[in-house]
């Protein structure tokens, strides 16, 4: 089963839900993180566009996402899981800033 969150624009509207998505989480040696203990990031597209999952495993709190730009997903990729970035931009190659 396929969990779902709410993805909100800039504006903290609720567009819909979208699938939820922990895909630049990487291994830290104890756990799968975005680097925040319990914290949790990842990239997806939904026909709005590309969108931000936030997630999270502290009680009282909610997975969410938010719709964003693809400059700003490609950014957050390279930042926290660069080898992800061909998977989640389908064979794109990453730029070369050499």
């Amino acid at each position: 089963m396929t969990r779902k969150v709410p993805l909100y624009d800039h504006k903290d509207k609720v567009l819909g839900v979208v699938n939820y998505t922990a895909n630049l989480d990487f291994w830290d040696g104890h756990d799968h993180s975005s680097g925040v203990p319990g914290e949790h990031i990842g990239i997806g597209k939904c026909q709005k566009g590309w969108y931000v999952c936030h997630g999270t495993q502290w009680e009282g709190r909610k997975g969410h996402a938010r719709l964003v730009t693809e400059e700003f997903a490609k950014q957050l990729c390279l930042k926290y899981n660069p080898e992800m970035y061909q998977e989640i931009f389908f064979g794109e190659e990453p730029p070369d800033l050499m």
